[in-house]
């Protein structure tokens, strides 16, 4: 079973975006750091309405390139869907990806 690395905003309920190996692959998560958002009764919408910055992008790309040097297949699967967000983080982070070659 693979540990998902999450990140998402310090909620108690929520987990931290810790890189655990736990299997030959990996999944990290992107799912939004909208702290309003996640608070309980908001609704799925405001959770997931963000749109991540540059700098938390090269962040995320650092730890990936990181961690896929200790598993054999890493997926990154964006989930702040709201407004399509994902889609343009998704692709900020390949070309991010390709830097790291």
């Amino acid at each position: 079973m693979a540990c998902v690395v999450a990140d998402c905003p310090p909620v108690e309920w929520a987990p931290p975006p810790e890189a655990e190996v736990t299997a030959s692959w990996s999944v990290i998560r992107p799912s939004s750091r909208n702290v309003v958002g996640w608070q309980r009764g908001a609704g799925v919408d405001a959770a997931y309405d963000y749109l991540y910055s540059e700098e938390e992008l090269q962040e995320w790309a650092a730890r990936a390139h990181s961690l896929a040097g200790r598993v054999e297949r890493l997926f990154v699967m964006f989930n702040n869907c709201t407004r399509g967000q994902a889609a343009v983080n998704a692709a900020r982070m390949v070309s991010l990806f390709a830097q790291h070659r």
